[in-house]
């Protein structure tokens, strides 16, 4: 068991969460596969990389992956207005002053509502504010432009042509294969399995496979579904104050290593991918309970100080790293949803 595969072991152990999987890319056909423990805490199947998980939000770069490939088709500019005067780039780089807004999920086949309730306007403009409500919009303009359902779209452009294929932004309870993995909440009691209507925002199911398979095309320029380019933009800021591409966070470390990552947070999931371009590593992990953010924390730490040495606290920071208590982490979860 090497250093991570401990780290992952010891950190599931410390917080109780029941189950994980990880996946260490050295190179982009080097990847190492660790998974642990169980699908759920009353139970006795074990995690696998088959094992689908809810992705939260990992889902918006998989969904900047769909707008960006009907940019690169010519279907859309990424400055057209789509919403007000707000811009394809607005939107896939929460810099279009949206209100935060949160899918806490719903119980399958009650009804998703209206994706434009909570859509509206909070802040100037231009500022970075970190919102679900500007992938909604995402999702809306996606099935309007390719007259597709979302979740048909993004199987049939993006998941399939990657070797994503036991991934979907469009499974329920009565569709999730036995292996699947149940979230736990911080008392961990097993939460009720949910959908979210926001599918682009949170609503990916995915695999510890296919997640390697989306994270070595991030690696190696599309994987032959997106041009270099158009990977090569989402992965830089865009302007230079704001922490954000198209899809997902930088975050510049020492060694003048960019850090591309995205992490998310559903009820009773907690998951994390990143990418160092420069070294051509990534690395993904996904947890099964609300706990799971300290798993996580300890994984990237470690895997971090590996790859560029000291982190710095600013970082540690940014990234969510620092250690804290559970209640800690409770009260920073819920301020955040109350938003």
């Amino acid at each position: 068991m090497n250093m991570l595969s401990r780290a992952c072991v010891n950190a599931l152990e410390d917080s109780d969460t029941p189950g994980a999987a990880m996946a260490v890319l050295e190179t982009e056909t080097d990847v190492e596969r660790h998974t642990f423990g169980l699908l759920r805490q009353k139970g006795d199947a074990s995690v696998r990389s088959t094992t689908l998980f809810q992705a939260a939000s990992l889902s918006k770069p998989v969904t900047a992956w769909g707008v960006m490939k009907l940019v690169e088709t010519g279907r859309l500019y990424l400055e057209d207005t789509v919403y007000e005067d707000l811009t394809v780039r607005h939107l896939l780089s929460h810099t279009g002053g949206l209100a935060t807004v949160h899918d806490l999920g719903i119980r399958p086949h009650e009804g998703g509502g209206d994706l434009l309730t909570d859509v509206r306007s909070a802040h100037p403009v231009g500022e970075f504010w970190y919102t679900n409500a500007g992938y909604s919009l995402l999702q809306i303009l996606i099935e309007k432009v390719s007259g597709r359902s979302f979740a048909d779209y993004m199987y049939e452009e993006i998941l399939e042509p990657l070797g994503m294929k036991h991934s979907s932004f469009n499974l329920g309870a009565d569709q999730l294969v036995d292996d699947a993995v149940r979230g736990h909440d911080y008392l961990g009691q097993q939460v009720p399995v949910l959908w979210h209507a926001q599918q682009a925002a949170a609503g990916l199911y995915t695999t510890l496979d296919d997640l390697i398979r989306f994270a070595q095309a991030n690696l190696n320029g599309g994987g032959g579904v997106l041009q270099p380019d158009m990977v090569a933009l989402m992965h830089n800021r865009v302007e230079r104050p704001i922490p954000y591409g198209l899809g997902y966070h930088i975050l510049t470390l020492p060694k003048s290593s960019r850090l591309v990552w995205h992490s998310g947070h559903n009820r009773g999931f907690r998951t994390w991918i990143g990418f160092l371009p420069k070294l051509q590593k990534a690395l993904v992990v996904l947890t099964n309970s609300d706990h799971g953010q300290s798993v996580i924390a300890e994984v990237v730490w470690n895997w971090l100080v590996q790859m560029i040495g000291d982190v710095p606290d600013g970082a540690k920071q940014t990234l969510d790293l620092l250690p804290k208590t559970r209640y800690q982490r409770y009260q920073q979860d819920m301020s955040g949803l109350q938003r």
